[in-house]
């Protein structure tokens, strides 16, 4: 499943979102399919650091 993410400062993340942002996008942007996994990925990660 196609998943990714952006980390940035704060000051960054306001001039993104002050404005038009970022004029892209891809047909798999925030397919639920997609997130259900990336969820339980997550969930694995933090059961492997207990």
């Amino acid at each position: 499943m196609p998943h990714g993410a952006v980390l940035t400062t704060e000051q960054v993340a306001a001039e993104v979102t002050g404005g038009p942002g970022f004029p892209i996008g891809y047909t798999y942007i925030g397919h639920p399919t997609a997130c259900a996994v990336a969820m339980a990925n997550l969930d694995i990660m933090k059961s492997a650091r207990r």
